[in-house]
């Protein structure tokens, strides 16, 4: 006998699926025909772990036996319920895809300590974010359709995605302020313009360019600290919630 049923990869990988079987007969009612099973659940579930066959995916957890009437009208019938639970074994998963993810979150956190100067922050966002599409497209060959709902497992990559995706736009906007700025005091400190500003004042007031770049330094500095706190609390939050979901 051949028998199908609906995944629910919710949870996947992490995922517990559950199928069920029922024997009935429509012909003979319960006064006529009784159906019973000659082994009990944890008899059955030993010998089926036996006989298991599933490429080492897929582990047997148990196979429960009940006995529940079905009652139409004034007929009654007899029906014998086994229900089947198999867990997926996630390490493959894990190590091949969750894992490298989270790397990948964790390299975008510590890119928040290099220097703005030269652009090495932002080429190394960069490929980070283009490294998290090539696991997303893998992704997309790894997990079985489903047409219920999305999987926390793409809402965990989506997520990822977005706060690297976020944190690229941050360093892009913190490398503006610092790149006006020093232009600004490259104007500043061009020979002619200085003779010219030198010929007018004696001394740089308050909304000189000096002040400016500085001024546009230092809110570039606030607003780097600033995000990168509510980054890594955002993504610990995010993370938690998660895993709570995944294994409760």
């Amino acid at each position: 006998m051949t028998t199908s049923c609906r995944m629910d990869l919710y949870k996947f990988p992490f995922d517990t699926q559950r199928c069920t079987i029922t024997l009935i007969s429509f012909i003979y009612p319960i006064e006529e025909l009784r159906l019973m099973s000659p082994y009990n659940s944890s008899t059955v579930t030993e010998n089926s772990r036996k006989m298991f066959q599933s490429m080492g995916e897929w582990e047997l957890i148990n196979v429960d036996i009940s006995s529940v009437n079905l009652t139409i009208g004034r007929f009654v019938w007899d029906r014998l319920i086994y229900t089947v639970s198999m867990g997926r074994r996630p390490l493959l998963y894990v190590v091949n895809f969750l894992l490298p993810v989270l790397y990948f979150l964790l390299l975008d956190l510590a890119s928040f300590f290099i220097s703005e100067r030269g652009g090495e922050k932002l080429s190394f966002k960069v490929t980070v974010l283009l490294a998290i599409s090539v696991l997303l497209l893998i992704l997309h060959d790894m997990l079985p359709s489903t047409d219920q709902h999305i999987p926390l497992i793409g809402i965990y990559c989506l997520g990822i995605f977005s706060f690297v995706a976020l944190s690229l736009l941050e360093t892009i906007f913190v490398s503006f302020l610092l790149r006006t700025g020093s232009r600004r005091a490259r104007t500043a400190t061009n020979p002619a313009v200085t003779s010219a500003l030198t010929s007018v004042v004696t001394s740089a007031p308050e909304g000189s360019p000096d002040s400016e770049q500085e001024g546009k330094c230092r809110l570039a500095r606030v607003i780097d600290v600033i995000y990168f706190l509510s980054y890594l609390v955002s993504v610990t939050i995010f993370l938690l919630l998660t895993t709570l979901n995944w294994f409760y």
